[in-house]
């Protein structure tokens, strides 16, 4: 669970200045102690940047951060369920569109990969219930209304063959007809068809691996191909791109190396290892080059809301800092998409350097996200 306190902290810390450019006027808002700042639209006048967070205070999270716990929440909810340790998309979709989407518990700034994956789950919701309709009248009405409304909200947590035994169960306890369960199952079936797992935004940005720091938490112990082959599900739900796929791969396998050997060289040559030619050559430009000063570095890598730029702004931070606050601190003055970087950056900076008052993530940082009291009950609820 570490991993997942790094990555929110990270969030939290970073919110106040987020998505300032301007590297110079950053350090002058910024002071002696960048971190836990309560968003303020007079530190965004006048320069290059984009203020998104004006209903936020200090400690509270992006809507990166927000999608960590959805996930985090969906994953909990099915950890007991028919496959322990795989992932449960169909949870994840369903908490994520009650979240985000319209009446959901989210306030803030939702960006274009969030934007269109709601766009996505929404269409399909709709025309699953379309063709929910058209399948039931093969049934009396007042028995197709039943019938559907007990289907359709395993639709929403299940998918697959995974819908077979509870869809049997709730109409069972109904009706004892055999055709009116046939009926059900082809119900089922055909709305699971209609609702794409691989729902999310042909989108490279940071969204892509909101999750990673839960998904190295609940799959520690798992087999490297069948991993990235879970995580590439689980990215596809919010951005269905091969880009972002391989970005975050190669952040999961740097991540994954790093909490076993605690060396970024270490870390960085397993994550190359595996990484397509482009982006092994890509990445390692970045890391072989000796930077004159942090205002270089993200200049010339590059700080927008892209994976292309987040993941070598990350490796040259972490390069570049001794310890989990100055790795935090580092990457808030980078500027730009600081919240997008946290979610990998404070999940790598715990696994290297742990938790604790010297070098690690301590108490008194945890203290300060506002939302300290929830999240320690989803440790306790989880076990983790």
């Amino acid at each position: 669970m570490n991993l997942v306190l790094g990555a929110l902290t990270a969030d939290a810390a970073s919110l106040g200045l987020h998505w300032i450019y301007d590297f110079k006027h950053l350090q002058k808002v910024a002071g002696t102690s960048p971190e836990f700042k309560t968003p303020d639209s007079k530190n965004y006048e006048g320069v290059f940047s984009f203020y998104a967070h004006g209903m936020k205070q200090a400690g509270d999270f992006s809507h990166y951060g927000e999608t960590l716990l959805v996930y985090l929440k969906s994953q909990l909810n099915a950890l007991a369920e028919i496959h322990p340790g795989t992932p449960n998309l169909r949870s994840y979709q369903t908490l994520y569109r009650d979240t985000f989407g319209p009446g959901g518990s989210f306030y803030g700034y939702i960006d274009n990969p969030t934007r269109l994956t709601l766009n996505n789950l929404n269409q399909q919701e709709a025309e699953a219930i379309e063709e929910a309709k058209k399948i039931s009248k093969a049934l009396p009405d007042e028995i197709a209304k039943v019938v559907v409304q007990k289907v359709l909200p395993y639709t929403r947590k299940y998918s697959g063959e995974d819908l077979k035994v509870p869809i049997a169960r709730a109409i069972q306890v109904t009706y004892s007809q055999p055709e009116i369960l046939e009926t059900a199952l082809v119900i089922a079936k055909a709305i699971d068809q209609k609702k794409k797992l691989r729902s999310g935004a042909d989108d490279q940005q940071c969204p892509a691996w909101s999750t990673l720091s839960a998904l190295c938490t609940f799959s520690s112990h798992m087999e490297e191909k069948k991993f990235l082959a879970n995580l590439e599900e689980v990215v596809r739900v919010t951005n269905n791109s091969d880009a972002a796929v391989v970005h975050v791969q190669f952040a999961a396998s740097f991540l994954r190396s790093l909490q076993k050997e605690k060396s970024l060289e270490k870390a960085f040559l397993q994550a190359s290892s595996q990484a397509p030619l482009e982006l092994q050559n890509h990445v390692k430009k970045v890391w072989n080059k000796k930077y004159s000063s942090l205002e270089v570095a993200s200049g010339e890598i590059g700080r927008t809301c892209y994976l292309r730029e987040a993941l070598p702004l990350c490796l040259y931070i972490l390069q570049n800092t001794s310890n989990f606050k100055e790795a935090l601190r580092m990457n808030i003055l980078a500027g730009g998409d600081s919240c997008g970087r946290a979610m990998f950056l404070g999940a790598a900076a715990v696994a290297l350097y742990g938790v604790d008052d010297t070098h690690g993530l301590d108490a008194t940082w945890l203290l300060r996200i506002r939302r300290g009291t929830e999240i320690a009950e989803l440790v306790s609820t989880g076990g983790l």
